[in-house]
């Protein structure tokens, strides 16, 4: 006959603890793990709502210069002071004001299919601008 282990047939209590020390260990474990595993979800979601949105801001920024441009510096009484594009990853409205002879500000309100929206404002110089009508009449 085989001779029992003792600390198996021991009933001193010595084993509940130490299991249920354990076990509460591993599910601090696990639990930690899936709190980790939403925490990068969520984190990933919103960096790439913030790429969106900076593509967008990048986009906008790009056809607003050439529409400036296009219309030229004798027509500034005749600019609109809003425009509206619509790109892949959502619309960007664009409301400017001309401050001085140097300085557009313009003020980007861009929204994302996803519903997330952002307000950016921005000071570009006229030289800039006036340079890329330089440009685009050399062409």
């Amino acid at each position: 006959m085989r001779k029992k282990l003792s600390f198996i047939t021991n009933e001193h209590g010595y084993f509940l603890p130490f299991v249920l020390f354990f076990t509460t260990i591993i599910l601090l474990i696990i639990i930690g793990s899936i709190n980790n595993y939403h925490n990068e979800l969520t984190m990933s979601h919103r960096l790439h709502e913030q790429i969106k949105i900076e593509t967008l801001y990048q986009m906008g920024l790009a056809q607003f210069k050439k529409d400036i441009a296009l219309i030229g510096e004798s027509d500034t009484i005749l600019w609109p002071r809003e425009f509206a594009y619509q790109f892949p990853y959502g619309h960007v409205d664009i409301t400017f004001e001309r401050k001085g002879d140097y300085l557009y500000i313009a003020y980007f309100i861009m929204t994302d299919k996803a519903v997330s929206s952002s307000t950016i404002t921005n000071i570009i110089p006229v030289s800039e601008l006036l340079s890329l009508e330089m440009s685009q009449t050399n062409e």
